[in-house]
């Protein structure tokens, strides 16, 4: 388990999802070590209208979860990947060797606490599908969680983000005439190119860098429209959009 766990929220089958997930161990996964994918379903007393946890029940959750992942961590050696909430109950997830003695304390976790009704299942997993292609954020997903981090670090340095001020973006390419196309794109929405660069190494997936800038305002849903745009046309010339920085406004 790592330390960068952050949280994004999704709909699936046009249900509101919400996802805590430990991204940190993306470049890790799969794990040969751990095939086995072990789940815990906790149904929800009191969900609100979108199946989430309400103020009410968000201690005795969360101090149940706290008590499954230690017991299945310690006793089963399994790894904690992440938790999902929709639909009235909370799924937490785990990645472990095989899944011998996992049910034994998950019912006596569970049954010691005895206030909600669970389910709890294992099976093989070793690709790690159920974490990559399932829990991981899509590109979009990961932009908004970085441009959520970002809004933040601003408000936390007093920057009431009511401000335009002028906003850089990278974007990476893997051709030459894919990022001169990109350029084009961008100066027709009044974004402005002031550097390109190429790495010495061209055997690198995406060699060939632009750097831009426009004047915008870096609210969080603001930003987020920005950055969407630009990712839809990364992804179309086969390239890359990896963020933007700006500087912090207090007057």
């Amino acid at each position: 388990m790592s330390d960068n766990w952050d949280v994004y929220f999704t709909t699936i089958n046009h249900q509101f999802v919400s996802v805590l997930l430990d991204i940190g161990i993306a470049n890790k996964a799969p794990d040969s070590d751990r095939h086995c994918l072990l789940s815990v379903w906790i149904k929800l007393n009191s969900p609100d209208g979108h199946g989430m946890i309400t103020d009410d029940e968000y201690e005795s959750i969360h101090a149940i979860e706290d008590a499954l992942t230690d017991a299945i961590s310690s006793e089963v050696r399994a790894l904690h990947v992440g938790c999902v909430a929709r639909e009235g109950r909370r799924e937490l997830y785990f990645y472990a060797r095989s899944a011998r003695g996992f049910q034994e304390n998950v019912e006596q976790v569970m049954t010691s606490i005895g206030t909600h009704h669970w389910a709890c299942d294992s099976k093989q997993d070793p690709q790690w599908e159920h974490y990559l292609k399932f829990m991981y954020p899509t590109a979009y997903d990961l932009q908004i969680m970085k441009n959520r981090q970002v809004v933040q670090l601003l408000s936390d340095e007093g920057d009431k983000l009511e401000k335009e001020r002028l906003v850089f973006h990278w974007a990476h390419f893997t051709g030459e005439l894919s990022r001169a196309k990109f350029i084009d794109a961008i100066r027709q929405r009044g974004f402005q190119p002031n550097h390109e660069l190429t790495t010495e190494t061209l055997e690198a997936p995406y060699p060939y860098c632009v750097r831009f800038e426009r004047t915008d305002y870096v609210d969080w849903n603001s930003i987020n429209d920005v950055t969407n745009e630009l990712l839809k046309l990364a992804n179309a010339l086969e390239g890359k959009y990896e963020g933007w920085e700006t500087s912090v406004e207090k007057d």
